[in-house]
């Protein structure tokens, strides 16, 4: 109904010179019999248009209008043309404010917590050696045990496979660096639906999709090993 409704004022304002929307009459020609296809369509943008604001130091700012301690925005986050469509100007707004909000991210602070660094937690990926450096130790595996990698979201996730013949026994997560409690459901469950399902035609778990493709990525990897 709604085409039909367009298509006759489009044709109407085509033949009568005078269009509802103003459009030039020379420039307009009236659609014919057809047959027409219509479908819905709704409109999207990549771009965040507008966001928190943030201050000229790259502050953001909370609803009271002062700086929120400590949290700092660069890019379309907050970004300075936030009523135009930007494009390709954000780059200009992540080179600068990601210098500016950086910097002042970085400077010491009075009210900053007193920290001990003997005590800080160093986890997979800290140090001089990345975890893609590193490849797991099959020395000592079984003449039924495979390992494969995969790639998660937060790094390589090494599965162990165990068969029994040519079917899959166990699948175990020897190592991995997913986002504690994102991950962890995949981690947890996944290997177990594997190895139900005799191979990797399984669903991936909810939430923890990209973890998912890792694990099975992984268990693929091994059983082509």
């Amino acid at each position: 109904e709604t085409l039909r409704h367009t298509i006759d004022l489009f044709n109407q304002g085509a033949e009568t010179g005078t269009d509802a929307f103003g459009r030039a009459a020379e420039a307009m020609r009236a659609f014919g019999e057809g047959p027409y296809y219509a479908l819905e369509a709704w409109p999207s943008v990549l771009n965040t248009q507008g966001g928190p604001e943030r201050t000229a130091r790259g502050e953001v700012l909370g609803a009271n209008g002062s700086p929120i301690p400590h949290l700092y925005s660069a890019g379309e986050c907050g970004g300075i043309t936030a009523n135009d469509y930007q494009g390709g100007g954000n780059i200009a707004e992540c080179i600068v404010f990601g210098k500016i909000s950086g910097e002042n991210a970085a400077a010491a602070k009075d009210d900053a917590l007193d920290i001990d660094a003997s005590k800080l937690e160093f986890v997979p990926g800290c140090g001089t050696q990345s975890v893609y450096d590193q490849t797991p130790d099959t020395s000592n595996l079984a003449a039924n045990e495979k390992v494969g990698i995969g790639e998660g979201l937060g790094g390589p996730i090494w599965a162990k496979v165990s068969l029994d013949g040519s079917s899959i026994a166990n699948v175990e997560i020897i190592r991995a660096t997913e986002t504690e409690g994102v991950g962890d459901p995949a981690l947890d469950s996944l290997p177990a639906c594997i190895v139900e399902a005799g191979g990797t035609d399984v669903d991936a778990i909810a939430g923890a999709t990209v973890t998912s493709a890792g694990i099975i990525q992984a268990v693929e990897n091994a059983l082509e090993s």
